[in-house]
């Protein structure tokens, strides 16, 4: 079994490591839109309602502190990171919690995904949702890796149908999740 699929293995893991090597080498906020969606995540879990994010506020007060503490140019095409201070951690886990229930209108530029990524995003958050600001961000940044995984295989399995070969599917699928 293991020497039949062991190229579909070792695929897997070169996307696993890939995803964890992005999930926390790019800076918070720093990846195309990652504000806005993060935005719209916190508000359907703190909220736990359908939401029009071109109509309501959906950026936090905490959301908006986080980005004063960071750096962030709401502005500015990406990469926009300036560094972050020496003492970003400790600020970022000092901002009240309550903090994260205040929404205020704010700029907000990004385009929205369809609802259902939000909503699915939302039970990641609310798993975390005692945690500081940290872990409730990269909750929801491991969401995006596992749909990255499950693009991929579904990728591959189209693929195989499809072609009805293996190094083609894997081509396919490490095409998808590889791209430049």
């Amino acid at each position: 079994m293991f020497k039949k699929n062991r190229l579909l293995i070792i695929i897997s893991f070169l996307i696993v490591i890939k995803s964890f090597l992005w999930m926390f080498a790019i800076p918070i906020f720093q990846a195309p839109d990652e504000i806005s969606h993060f935005a719209y995540i916190q508000k359907l879990g703190e909220t736990k309602k359908f939401i029009n994010p071109r109509v309501e506020s959906i950026n936090s007060a905490e959301l908006i502190k986080a980005a004063e503490i960071l750096n962030f140019n709401w502005g500015e095409s990406h990469p926009v990171w300036k560094t972050y201070p020496d003492n970003w951690q400790k600020n970022l886990e000092s901002i009240q919690p309550n903090s994260r229930t205040v929404f205020i209108k704010h700029e907000q530029r990004a385009a929205k995904n369809p609802s259902l990524y939000y909503w699915v995003g939302s039970f990641f958050y609310r798993i975390f949702y005692s945690y500081n600001f940290i872990f409730r961000f990269f909750s929801a940044r491991f969401y995006s890796l596992l749909l990255s995984f499950i693009t991929a295989f579904i990728c591959y399995r189209t693929a195989d149908i499809f072609f009805k070969n293996k190094l083609w599917a894997l081509t396919v699928a490490s095409l998808v999740v590889f791209q430049p």
